[in-house]
Parts: C-alpha cells; sequence; structure tokens
C-alpha cells in the first residue's frame, strides 16, 4: 500500500494535480480525477487503485480533449475518433468517451449530417455527388447518408452556385463567360448537363437584366 503524503496543486492552465506518496513517487491527475475519486492525504492506495485512478484520468483528459475539439463547430463521430486516436488515447478510452458524449447528446451524426448539407446547400453549394462524398468521408453512410441528401437538386444548387459566381463574370463576353463559369460548375461536382443548363439560364437573367436597364 502507498499512502498519500501531499495533495500539490500544480500552476499553468492543465488542471493537474500532484499526488505525493510516502515511498517518495507522485502521481499528476487532473482535477476532475481527484473530485470524482475523493482521495485525501493519509488515504492509502493499493496498486489496483492507482491504476484505476490513473485510467479515470486519461478518460478525463481524453474528454477535455473531445470537448475542445467539438468547441469549434459539430463534427461527425467518425471525426472525433480520429482526432482523439491521433491524440494517443486508447481505443478502450476513446470508445467510452464517444459513448459519453453521444449520451449528452453533444455528438450526434444526425444533427452533424443535417447541419453540413444545409451549410453547404446555403453558403457552398455543390452537386449531390459531391456532398454525398464529403459525408461519407466524414463517416455518414447507409440510410442516414441516403435520407440526409435525397432532396438535393442539383439543377437548383448549380444555378445557386453559378448565381455567385455571375457577379464577378457578367462583363464577359458570352465565350469566356461560359468557360469560366462552365470550370467553376465542374468543380463543385456538376455534370457537363446539369452545368450547361445552369450558364444557359444565367446567361439570359444576364441579357434580360440589361434590356431592361
Amino acid at each position: 500500500m502507498s499512502i498519500i503524503t501531499e495533495l500539490k496543486v500544480m500552476g499553468g492552465r492543465g488542471g493537474k494535480v500532484t499526488i505525493h506518496f510516502d515511498d517518495l513517487s507522485s502521481l499528476d491527475i487532473s482535477k476532475e480525477a481527484l473530485e470524482e475519486s475523493g482521495i485525501y492525504t493519509g488515504l492509502a492506495m493499493s496498486p489496483q487503485q492507482i491504476r484505476e485512478l490513473q485510467q479515470r484520468d486519461r478518460y478525463f483528459s481524453c474528454l477535455n480533449a473531445a470537448l475542445h475539439f467539438l468547441a469549434h463547430r459539430l463534427r461527425s463521430k467518425r471525426e472525433v475518433d480520429i482526432r482523439l486516436h491521433q491524440r494517443g488515447f486508447s481505443r478502450e478510452t476513446i470508445d467510452t468517451v464517444l459513448k459519453k458524449l453521444e449520451e449528452k447528446k453533444l455528438l450526434d451524426d444526425v444533427e452533424f449530417a443535417r447541419t453540413w448539407t444545409e451549410n453547404r446547400k446555403s453558403f457552398s453549394p455543390r452537386s449531390k455527388f459531391l456532398i454525398r462524398l464529403e459525408l461519407k468521408q466524414k463517416g455518414i453512410s447507409g440510410d442516414l447518408l441516403d435520407e440526409t441528401i435525397a432532396d438535393l437538386d442539383d439543377d437548383v444548387n448549380a444555378y445557386q452556385a453559378g448565381l455567385k459566381k455571375t457577379r464577378l463574370l457578367k462583363s464577359l463576353p458570352r465565350e469566356e463567360f461560359t468557360t469560366k463559369l462552365s470550370r467553376y460548375l465542374r468543380t463543385k461536382g456538376f455534370s457537363y448537363s446539369v452545368t450547361e443548363k445552369a450558364i444557359e439560364r444565367l446567361w439570359q437573367q444576364i441579357q434580360n437584366t440589361e434590356k431592361n436597364d
């Protein structure tokens, strides 16, 4: 058994506490793990109890890393999984943290997929194929993937994507306008036929506007 002789709060932003034992060994753990364990100066701890405390400390470290990653924007479960793996956490610890995040509704692939698709439609329109590919890369698959993109319309999205670009190209001759806008829409994943229809509609819109002016 090892007896705790001192609990010393470390400086800095890490929120760590150093546990000193009577055998002159020490252990750094998070404040969360310390508070949860209820340990105190004078407590005798077995090697098994110390290992369990270290395991809880790794859990809280992993959880805090996940919460920090999620603070910037919604993430898919796969994104969080990959990030935590890159940080060096074990498979067991990661799975425990992911489960907790899902229980707390902080990790929700249904909401992630819906928000990702809506943001694409509103701010950066692209083809149904490309959005499907993006979501698949984020770990969205199966029925959820099919349901999320079911209502996407390439003709509508190509027009919306082209409309933004047209504001910069409207003064160009038709051939140059067509070439540049076609190249742009193709990078957004739209097919030749969808691209051609969008360009024709946008060009006619420019002509009608000029006539009315």
